[in-house]
């Protein structure tokens, strides 16, 4: 007769051989797993430090190895503001190149960490536009996006020469008749009524029949 414990031993059994298994497989995926962790340990710890690295090239102006390195400086921290302004001095010496006016603009325009306040923001577009001898190659919505933010925050003299190049195209656009109202009446609301009549006054010659130009003539009279 089979004896009523031989199923209940044999699944025991059964079960230990299989919490055998199971444990020799941990152990050894466990082994698996450290091994990579420090395999990736030990590559991390060889990879060079390439904030270090390009400003070692930019010291030594060896531009050429510093626009290597921050190309894959920018790929790994493409988020840092740090990254970028290395990126955009290695270019400067060629600053007809698309790379460095693709700095410039994430600089200025990109949300990089940390964020900077808009009076470093007013300077590194200023020093922009001297690098690249006035010759930006920002679109007019980035144009608009510091120019409305210069205004909102009462830097209306680094505002205003955005506003005078967007009213200067050939058909001034709707943002840019926009800026200039607003820039404006920010101006006449600083007490500046020479500021005022010289943006009023473009903005009338530029386009005389706009929306933006009546409203000013209705609040203010004749320009």
């Amino acid at each position: 007769l089979a004896s009523p414990d031989a199923g209940i031993a044999f699944d025991a059994h059964a079960g230990g051989i299989m919490t055998g298994a199971l444990a020799s497989f941990a152990i050894r995926k466990l082994g698996w797993e450290r091994r990579e962790v420090m395999d990736e340990t030990e590559v991390e710890a060889e990879r060079p430090d390439l904030y270090a690295a390009t400003r070692s090239a930019l010291g030594k102006l060896e531009f050429a190895a510093a626009r290597e390195l921050t190309a894959r400086l920018v790929k790994q921290h493409p988020d840092e503001r740090e990254a970028w302004q290395l990126r955009w001095r290695a270019w400067r010496d060629r600053v007809d190149d698309p790379a460095f006016h693709d700095a410039a603009r994430r600089l200025l325009i990109e949300r990089l960490k940390p964020a900077v306040g808009v009076d470093q923001e007013i300077a590194t577009f200023n020093d922009y536009l001297q690098q690249s001898g006035r010759k930006l190659r920002l679109a007019s919505v980035d144009l608009l996006t510091l120019a409305n933010r210069w205004v909102e925050a009462g830097r209306l003299p680094a505002a205003e020469p955005i506003c005078l190049a967007l009213l200067g195209a050939a058909e001034p656009e709707e943002g840019s008749r926009r800026l200039a109202m607003r820039l404006a009446l920010a101006w006449q609301e600083a007490g500046n009524a020479e500021a005022f009549r010289r943006i009023a006054g473009r903005l009338y010659a530029r386009c005389p029949n706009s929306a933006e130009a009546g409203n000013l003539q209705r609040l203010f009279g004749e320009i």
